[in-house]
């Protein structure tokens, strides 16, 4: 029963937008939910809704689509915007009055690692799950002139000091 339990948890905490249904906060204090544009020059939305109180605020708005993982405290999402056919990023954002945009793309993380992306034409950057209120499992994957076969690399962003370190092993 516990497992079930546990992965009823982690399903409520995340969301795959455009579609149908709403995304809840771990506490259940806030649900996102998906807006779709109204015209061509719109991109669709994503709106942060507080419960009971029946007001929403846009959180994001994105061309294609995206995947929505709720930090198990409720004060921050990651989401994953798969912005175009060749590259992804994800953006964590603080709820709740905590003022936290913070970016994680392809750029970034090979500043931040011994990772040469910057000659493939295809890479992105996933929120994969949190490992903690903090920390953001990530992973980079992708494909190009300096590797052709592709690539995949797993590595843990922390949120307090914006850090990008190589994930430990099984992670």
């Amino acid at each position: 029963m516990k497992v079930l339990t546990t992965l009823l948890i982690a399903t409520a905490a995340a969301g795959v937008f455009p579609g149908p249904g709403r995304s809840w906060s771990p506490d259940r204090r806030y649900s996102i939910v998906w807006k779709e544009a109204t015209s061509e020059t719109e991109e669709h939305s994503l709106l942060l809704e507080r419960k009971g109180s029946g007001a929403s605020t846009i959180l994001y708005t994105f061309p294609r689509g995206v995947d929505v993982l709720w930090a198990p405290d409720s004060h921050h999402v990651a989401i994953t915007d798969a912005h175009g056919s060749n590259e992804s990023f994800v953006v964590i954002l603080g709820i709740g009055g905590i003022g936290t945009r913070i970016v994680i793309d392809p750029e970034r993380v090979q500043e931040a690692t011994s990772l040469a992306g910057n000659r493939d034409h295809h890479v992105y950057v996933e929120g994969v799950r949190w490992l903690s209120s903090q920390k953001l499992l990530l992973r980079v994957h992708g494909y190009g002139d300096l590797h052709p076969k592709g690539f995949t690399r797993r590595l843990v962003f922390g949120i307090s000091g914006q850090s990008i370190t190589p994930a430990p092993p099984g992670t």
